[in-house]
């Protein structure tokens, strides 16, 4: 890790999460020797992480030496991303949704390497700008007569990752007609939870154990009570 580390706000923290996840997870399946290297930089304006499939280099005597960004060779804003692989598009598309950008290729020394820079967002600015009144927005106590008034949307979060779960339960409650009721760790609880709460959408992942995403969206959507909630 380089420079002090900065908290980071609940989307962009899923984001980060999922990038690392993914590039290790490429590493390991691509690798002849399945080492990897892995880089948090924290600059003054992003955050810039970098993985490096080490391929068939021994770097034993490198770790923590010169910058891995700094005369890589790679230009984040012009480098190519390889054709096909839906990892790295989904990497890159959940980038430029929160303005960073991707940069992948292959390493000089062999093997591969992803530089991830990924802003920094403010850790209350959805609920800013969501608060904050401007042209042709009614005044807070308009607003809070409004919500009151409004229907709220009851939303159960299945995932097996407790990071991506309290990632996704701050994004909801940024929005004043959505309502976590509930949370769940694999599919058989998230059926469990839809029904008891009477959910109106399960936000679902698809690998989790005990029962899969895919097997507890079918048992929800085919109970008579659940026939209104999406997943």
């Amino acid at each position: 890790m380089r420079g002090a580390a900065v908290p980071l706000a609940p989307a962009a923290d899923v984001t980060a999460y999922r990038v690392i996840q993914e590039s290790l997870t490429n590493a390991r399946k691509h690798s002849s020797r399945r080492r990897a290297r892995l880089t948090l930089g924290y600059d003054r304006q992003e955050l810039r992480i970098t993985v490096e499939d080490l391929g068939t280099e021994d770097s034993a005597g490198d770790v923590g030496g010169a910058d891995p960004i700094a005369g890589s060779g790679l230009a984040p804003e012009a480098t190519p991303l390889p054709a096909g692989g839906q990892g790295i598009r989904g990497m890159r598309e959940r980038l430029l949704a929160l303005g960073g950008r991707l940069a992948a290729g292959p390493r000089p020394g062999g093997g591969f390497r992803i530089d991830a820079f990924l802003p920094y967002q403010p850790l209350d600015g959805a609920r800013r700008a969501d608060r904050a009144p401007g042209p042709g927005i009614a005044s807070e106590p308009a607003r809070q007569a409004l919500e009151a008034t409004a229907m709220t949307i009851r939303v159960v979060v299945a995932d097996d990752q407790p990071l991506l779960r309290t990632g996704f339960k701050a994004l909801i409650a940024a929005a004043p007609d959505l309502d976590v009721v509930g949370e769940a760790g694999d599919g058989r609880e998230a059926v469990r939870l839809a029904r008891a709460a009477q959910a109106d959408v399960v936000l679902m992942d698809i690998r989790m154990p005990v029962l899969d995403g895919i097997a507890a969206t079918r048992l929800i959507t085919g109970d008579e009570d659940l026939s209104g909630s999406g997943c």
